[in-house]
């Protein structure tokens, strides 16, 4: 579970610390609010990176460009990005830098030892040692000796390191040899990174912004596709898990199913759903479904995540749907014990009366005319009486829209009128 996540020059945020703990334990649900355009979506972005970075190993395409395009307009310094969370119930940080040209300047990893943060690796690139020929002379390698106590995977690691860093994090190196060479890993490498490499791997992060998602069904397309014939279970279960999933949620819904059609080896599947209408169930593809219904399609896998123990970040959950069925199913998940850590950035305001005001985090504009995310509990005294909803509509916690009149006949006659007379 993260505790904390801090980003500097980042999209929207030149210095922003999301702390999600209270009263010195981790907040296992966060609701984020804020008006359209307030970062919201940043947050969610920046969880994607810390799994992304992991899973672009040497090997595959890096992600300069995406932190390029991520970096904040006009902003000077590094890109940081520092995630603190827990692993078995110790505290871990994790830190990535990367320089104006989308290039790392800084990796870290911190573990708890013996009761006290020690440093598993550090790596640091050094302005002044680079040059147009040599991108990666210049770098500062310090990884311990007790993180890789095998002399030989040790030594690869490190050439590997000097080869391909910059583009590609020491973090992923490990991930992908996790799955290459398996258990001899857990004698190449001190045990307590598998377990922090695998507390990455369960974040998920869903979210409308291309390239934000992060992939929890292994490419498998709930809706349509194609997969291989001895792949076959993997409808069969996902026909059941979707169908239980929307009867119990859409009253006219009786469940879904997939129709197949199989060729050379190659299975071809596209989602039906079984809707009543004129008094008659028929079967609709889902591809012809409401914007809702695809969107509670499209984040089933993301809770499953989170009930099995991840951490799932939900970006616009709400986005199409009905805010008594939202909330229904986000107290639903919260409800479900043994789950992990559940992040969600919503407009759904009926659910901010339902949750602790310590688990409701506001994106708004501090006195300095900075972006700033805080607990409602942390800006405003709140009592067991009080309507924090109505609270939060009337702008006691900021992070609402302040519109006033838009004018909107006079933006129109304007427009009309610049257009020219034949329009």
């Amino acid at each position: 579970m993260f505790k904390a996540i801090e980003l500097r020059n980042f999209r929207s945020f030149e210095h922003i610390t999301l702390d999600l703990t209270a009263r010195g334990k981790i907040v296992d649900h966060a609701l984020l609010y804020g008006e359209n355009g307030s970062g919201k979506t940043n947050l969610a972005e920046a969880v994607s990176i810390l799994r992304r970075s992991m899973e672009a190993h040497p090997g595959t395409e890096g992600l300069r460009r995406t932190v390029l395009a991520a970096r904040a307009a006009g902003s000077e310094g590094p890109t940081v990005l520092r995630y603190e969370f827990t692993v078995d119930g110790r505290d871990a940080e994790y830190e990535i830098r990367y320089g104006e040209d989308g290039v790392l300047s800084m990796e870290r990893l911190a573990y708890l030892l013996k009761d006290r943060i020690g440093r598993y690796f550090e790596i640091v690139r050094e302005p002044e040692g680079v040059t147009e020929d040599d991108e990666l002379s210049g770098i500062e390698i310090k990884v311990g000796r007790d993180l890789i106590p095998d002399g030989t995977y040790r030594r690869r690691v490190l050439r590997e390191v000097r080869d391909s860093w910059g583009d590609h994090t020491l973090l992923s190196i490990l991930c992908r040899d996790y799955g290459c060479l398996g258990d001899s890993m857990d004698t190449a490498v001190r045990p307590e990174m598998r377990r922090i490499v695998d507390t990455i791997r369960g974040v998920c992060v869903y979210s409308p912004r291309r390239g934000v998602s992060t992939d929890v069904t292994e490419g498998f397309d709930l809706v349509s596709g194609c997969i291989p014939s001895e792949d076959s279970r993997v409808l069969d279960a996902y026909s059941e898990a979707v169908s239980k999933f929307l009867s119990r949620l859409c009253t006219d819904i009786r469940g879904t199913h997939y129709a197949v059609s199989e060729s050379d080896g190659i299975l071809e599947y596209t989602l039906m759903v079984e809707r009543r209408m004129n008094g008659e169930y028929r079967s609709i593809p889902a591809e012809d479904e409401s914007t809702g219904v695809l969107k509670l399609v499209s984040m089933l896998p993301y809770l499953l995540e989170c009930v099995r123990g991840g951490t799932a970040v939900l970006d616009e959950a709400d986005s199409g749907i009905h805010e008594m069925m939202f909330r229904d199913l986000l107290m639903d998940v919260i409800g479900t014990e043994g789950r992990g850590q559940l992040i969600v950035t919503t407009h759904c305001i009926p659910l901010i009366q339902e949750i602790e005001p310590s688990s409701v985090f506001i994106l708004r504009l501090s006195s300095l005319a900075d972006k700033e995310i805080s607990s409602i509990a942390s800006i405003c005294r709140t009592q067991k009486g009080h309507n924090n909803s109505m609270r939060y509509r009337d702008g006691l916690f900021d992070g609402v829209p302040y519109t006033g009149n838009v004018f909107i006949e006079c933006i129109a006659e304007d427009l009309y009128e610049g257009l020219g007379a034949g329009r």
